[in-house]
């Protein structure tokens, strides 16, 4: 799933602007993978994306609250995400992790088809390590 494809229905976001757990919890939900998968994406190092993940969802249920619906949720939270990994690229101040096959989310090998996906990820990451971090979240997005 992509931000764009994120859709989460107008009254569960009232709901979670009211106060109400589970509607925030399920807005939470969708945006973990997101947050997770942005964050590896141009960090390249897994406990990294997933401690800038947790920052950015943590600001997104602090914040919902403020949220005005001037544009897509999804566009909200993308920010809020965007700007937590900023945040751990300017901490950082060195060169992205190298893009491995354990942080990359890799599993076994079992099929051929499996090999060829593995195989056009190492040349993805490859092709990724060129660019700047800017450049990289035009591509990955």
């Amino acid at each position: 799933m992509s931000f764009a494809q994120l859709t989460i229905p107008e009254k569960t976001i009232e709901a979670a602007q009211k106060g109400r757990r589970d509607a925030l919890e399920t807005i939470l939900r969708a945006f973990e993978p997101l947050a997770y998968y942005t964050a590896l994406t141009i960090l390249k190092d897994e406990e990294s994306a997933r401690d800038t993940a947790q920052e950015a969802l943590l600001k997104i249920a602090r914040n919902i609250g403020g949220f005005e619906g001037r544009s897509k949720l999804s566009t909200w939270g993308y920010r809020i995400i965007r700007n937590a990994v900023t945040d751990t690229l300017r901490q950082r101040r060195e060169p992205a992790l190298e893009l491995t096959e354990e942080n990359a989310g890799a599993s076994p090998v079992h099929t051929d088809k499996e090999i060829e996906a593995r195989e056009s990820w190492r040349l993805l990451a490859g092709a990724l390590e060129i660019l700047s971090p800017e450049r990289r979240e035009i591509v990955v997005l």
